[in-house]
């Protein structure tokens, strides 16, 4: 609102830039110019807790994958500025990108799936019981904020229409963090995977993903943390470039994590200074932006 009013020239958010949703009215101020420009991150994904039954399971996960209506989740939360990755999570223009399989969504082959490791309604109330035939509500694990809350309501619809009973447990910002990094307590949570995650730790996401670090999706695996090890001591870019190929296929093959939408970050600004320079981690307040902002000619 005070950006609105002129009492300040520009709003700015670390890494984040604001919300599409303000973009029509800014856009009906004549003093007011939007600029939008690639993160270079995944906005919204879907992380299991890859320690925790079922959530450990790779085929209850893909079931889980053909549940999510990709395409509604780009068109309702990012508004024409956003796109699905890839299942490798890599975006494109990144080294050593290749092209893994698409994410789609197949109802009939995610319930498929369930039937045959064993979840079925077996009460007849519409939702399925675990394998063992005790009732099954996973949480989803959400920041109380408004596009935590959106987002999430799209997927708890997704996974109810497939017998899958999950529930919504929103929590302020600092219990999140401690929920998911400290106590490890989830079974499944809504995060970004930012621009900072693909080049920390062993980058390409490796941060967030493997335990021994932030490890949004608690990944153990032998086989994963192998991989990661031998990326942080290759040799050479060969060497690399073929590990960083084999991690783009186990996010593929394992979908430990499931990127849902990348997007543009959306920027306003006061027209009366021009020379800003976006950069993915700093946003607009960029070295380039104060070394070059000056008042408009």
């Amino acid at each position: 609102m005070a950006f609105q009013k002129g009492d300040i020239d520009v709003p700015f958010i670390y890494a984040e830039g604001v919300s599409y949703y303000y973009v029509p009215k800014l856009l009906q101020n004549s003093e007011i110019e939007v600029m939008s420009y690639d993160s270079r991150g995944i906005k919204n994904v879907l992380y299991f807790n890859c320690d925790r039954s079922p959530f450990n399971d790779k085929r209850f996960r893909e079931a889980i994958s053909y549940a999510i209506d990709y395409d509604e989740l780009v068109n309702l939360m990012t508004a024409g500025y956003g796109y699905t990755p890839n299942a490798g999570m890599v975006l494109k223009g990144m080294p050593y990108y290749i092209e893994s399989r698409r994410l789609s969504q197949d109802i009939n082959r995610s319930k498929n799936m369930l039937d045959s490791i064993g979840f079925k309604d077996i009460d007849g109330d519409g939702f399925r019981e675990a394998d063992d035939g005790k009732k099954f509500q996973p949480e989803l694990l959400i920041i109380n904020d408004m596009e935590s809350t959106r987002s999430s309501e799209l997927i708890n619809n997704y996974l109810h229409e497939i017998g899958v009973n999950s529930r919504i447990k929103a929590v302020d910002e600092a219990t999140f963090w401690q929920i998911m990094e400290d106590e490890k307590s989830y079974d499944m949570n809504l995060c970004g995977a930012e621009f900072w995650t693909t080049f920390n730790y062993r980058g390409y996401y490796t941060s967030v993903v493997d335990y021994r670090r932030f490890g949004r999706a608690n990944v153990r695996d032998p086989a994963y943390l192998s991989l990661v090890d031998q990326i942080g001591s290759a040799p050479d870019e060969q060497t690399k470039e073929n590990l960083i190929r084999d991690l783009q296929n186990y996010y593929a093959d394992n979908l430990t994590q499931i990127p849902l939408y990348a997007m543009d970050y959306i920027q306003p600004y006061n027209k009366k200074y021009e020379g800003y320079v976006p950069n993915p981690v700093w946003g607009i307040m960029s070295l380039e932006t104060f070394m070059g902002l000056h008042e408009a000619d």
